[in-house]
Parts: C-alpha cells; structure tokens; sequence
C-alpha cells in the first residue's frame, strides 16, 4: 500500500471490507507505528473499536466487554506508543471527501495531528461516499467522482488513502479466482482510478461438526506499481 495512492479492497455483500480495512488500521497503528484516520460511514464508531480491541487481543469479539482488564492491560502495554488511531463515524451516504478533509482539519487544530503525520486515512466505504460535485444520477459517473475525489485527495496530501468497493451482487457465487475488475458493481471506472485494486472473497476450508470456518482469500488485480 503507497503513499499518495488510493488502494480499494473489493468485495462482494457481507464478505469482509470493512472487515479488512479495519485490521489494516490497526495494523498501521500497532505494527507500523503510524498515526491513522479510519473513517466510517456504515457500522458504528463502538463497533470499530471492539473490532479492532478482539484483532489485538486475539479475544472473542463477543467477550470483549466481559473482559475489560484484559483489553485494558493490553493497550496499557503499548504506553510508549506516541502514535494514535482516530475513528470518526459518519451519517452513511450524508458526505463527501469535503467533510472527511474538514475533519482532517480539526485534528490538526485540536488535537496537533498535521497531515504529513498521517499514515493512513481510510474510508468505509467509497460506495457510499458522495461526490463533491453535484449527483449527475448516473451511477457511473457518480461513483467514479467519488473515487477520483479520494484518488485527489491522496495525491494532494501525499497519504495513503484506502478504501472499499462492493462486486456485482451476480458475482457471489464465483470462486475467487473468478473475481475480476469487470465484476465491480455499478463504475468500472473504479478500476483506472485506484493505484491498487485488491479482491477479498470468502472460502471455506473445512467443516466439522456442522461449523464452517470461512477465511478470506486476497488478490492483486491491479496495480500502478511493480510488486
């Protein structure tokens, strides 16, 4: 993932995305040591947070609360930590990029985070971000506005700007190396936007006793740089 680069993951309905972008904000976070702006504009800031205390901890997201010491002694591990991860929800389809950069603004004022700090701003999801321009009704054009605004966005700043994209709903049934960028839903104009396109498809890899663990399966589809 570049800097001044628009990287989306792609997925199909209740795959993975947000899911996805998630771990990767809390992978900048903890492991690269980077501050991170995770916006969101579907699932509650609450439910993010929880997410990413069950990736770290490694406990049960549905035991997060009744073990509060333990997320508690985890973070506490991590004092010496001087970088920091904002999450910010969002209204779903109520803003653009113009919002998230007056947002970006105020943690420069208030809290003293500069852009050229930021490792990582990531948007869940593009598809239901609005374009700054006014809404055409052609979804083509629409949606493809609203990733050429991210795409801006992060050239302008020099951030890594990542965000989501949904399949076509006919597309989930195919296997994943099946997934290409001609399944995007509703702006195959996505594609020449982003600086890295990646599939995510779910896979199950075995079942027992009647449980199947699903697992997600990533894959390049594009990319402006030579891996």
């Amino acid at each position: 993932i570049f800097e001044k680069t628009l990287s989306i993951f792609a997925a199909g309905s209740s795959i993975g995305k947000s899911i996805a972008l998630d771990q990767t904000a809390f992978h900048f976070w903890d492991k690269l040591k980077q501050n991170v702006v995770l916006i969101s504009l579907e699932i509650s800031e609450l439910r993010k947070s929880m997410r990413m205390d069950s990736y770290g901890t490694q406990i049960p997201i549905s035991e997060i609360r009744s073990r509060k010491e333990d997320v508690i002694k985890f973070y506490q591990q991590k004092n010496d930590y001087k970088n920091q991860l904002f999450i910010k929800e969002f209204p779903t389809s109520s803003i653009s990029m113009n919002k998230i950069e007056q947002y970006i603004y105020h943690l420069e004022l208030y809290a003293g985070l500069h852009i050229e700090d930021i490792g990582a701003v990531l948007i869940d999801y593009g598809d239901i971000l609005l374009p700054k321009r006014k809404l055409t009704g052609n979804t083509y054009l629409d949606q493809g506005g609203t990733f050429e605004d991210m795409r801006g966005f992060a050239q302008e700043t020099g951030t890594r700007t990542i965000s989501a994209t949904q399949f076509q709903r006919s597309a989930s049934e195919l296997a994943p190396e099946e997934l290409g960028e001609d399944k995007l839903s509703d702006s195959y104009k996505k594609m020449f936007i982003a600086g890295l396109l990646i599939s995510t498809s779910s896979i199950i890899i075995y079942e027992l006793l009647n449980v199947a663990l699903n697992v997600c399966k990533f894959n390049v589809l594009y990319t402006w740089n030579i891996l």
